[in-house]
């Protein structure tokens, strides 16, 4: 267990790290040919906002690259590259993200609050962290990393 006093220097650390991914791989970001899924860009990390008062929006990010992006306008459409997929992998393991409960949820929760799913699928695991009214350092330092990797921000 990482102590709370090293939390950001890790966040900056897993930062690095993608971003070292990114320029290894030969270009941070590339222009995708469409917004649509392929069958080449199953879905491997999903991220999802709905309920409460808010805009929904959804992410999906493929194992080939391709991000499909819905109810938030993204910068420009983007793909990364596949050693940037496998690097958000290796960081959702980093952040014991299959360990998190399915449910983190606040206690008294407005029902104005939404909630933030992600979803990361392996090759022989998926799992989904459905984060409500409540913080969780693991869950928001990957939603953070695949959020910057997709270039958005809400």
């Amino acid at each position: 267990m990482v102590h709370s006093s090293h939390r950001p220097k890790l966040f900056i650390a897993s930062l690095a790290w993608l971003a070292s991914s990114l320029l290894v791989a030969g270009s941070v970001v590339q222009a995708a040919p469409s917004a649509r899924h392929s069958h080449a860009a199953v879905p491997v990390i999903e991220i999802t906002r709905q309920g409460g008062n808010i805009r929904p929006f959804s992410v999906a990010i493929g194992a080939d690259g391709a991000i499909t992006v819905s109810g938030i306008q993204p910068r420009s459409p983007v793909t990364i590259p596949k050693a940037a997929v496998r690097g958000l992998l290796t960081l959702a393991r980093a952040e014991h993200f299959f360990a998190l409960s399915p449910h983190i949820v606040g206690q008294r929760v407005n029902p104005d609050v939404a909630s933030i799913s992600i979803t990361v699928q392996t090759p022989t695991r998926s799992w989904t962290v459905t984060e409500r009214g409540a913080r969780n350092a693991h869950f928001d330092q990957f939603f953070a990393v695949v959020m910057a990797a997709a270039q958005l921000s809400f």
